[in-house]
């Protein structure tokens, strides 16, 4: 899988930290999202559903993470106190996905993950 990060994030750890949940969700890492969302994690995938706690939380990222991706650009991430919002592309097969997922981190932990709104719409090619 390509991998694009448009800015170079390698002096904020919590920036370095988005990029690889980012890849994770991608790659189907499993493993690395369970262990930095909280018990009680809230998605909000918009326009299709919302996710309540970490059990339906894996339920969901299993039903989603069955199609392959190719290219993952990462164009922005902002982080402001427990907040973070990262916007980007992915690419899988002739599809292409904008996307902006908006995080809160819990304020007990570090880099776990309270809640993720997330937005993805379907590119036309041109």
């Amino acid at each position: 899988m390509k991998t694009t990060i448009k800015p170079n994030y390698s002096n904020s750890h919590i920036k370095e930290f988005l990029v690889k949940l980012n890849i994770a969700f991608v790659t189907a890492n499993i493993e690395f999202i369970t262990n930095n969302i909280s018990d009680d994690v809230i998605w909000h995938i918009v326009g299709d559903r919302s996710v309540k706690n970490k059990e339906n939380f894996i339920i969901a990222f299993k039903q989603m993470s069955n199609a392959n991706t190719d290219e993952l650009t990462i164009d922005k991430i902002i982080t402001h106190s427990n907040e973070a919002a990262v916007c980007g592309n992915i690419t899988m097969g002739t599809n292409k996905y904008a996307f902006s997922d908006f995080y809160e981190f819990s304020k007990t932990k570090k880099n776990q993950i309270k809640s993720i709104t997330s937005y993805s719409i379907e590119l036309k090619s041109k």
